[in-house]
């Protein structure tokens, strides 16, 4: 199974040590969020809609 970083978007690779978290959820199936156990960068992503003239 592959596992993705929930803050970096990366993939840990076996051996790396990683935290998990599972979500529970009532109207979907649960699902488990895996962070790296070290700080990882996380990945910048845009909020608004880009070429607003602002």
């Amino acid at each position: 199974m592959i596992k993705i970083c929930g803050d970096c978007q990366q993939s840990i690779r076996d051996g790396e040590e990683y935290r998990s978290y599972p979500i529970d959820a009532a109207s979907t199936a649960a699902g488990v969020v895996y962070f790296h156990q070290r700080p990882c960068r996380k990945q910048p992503y845009q909020t608004a809609p880009s070429g607003l003239g602002r």
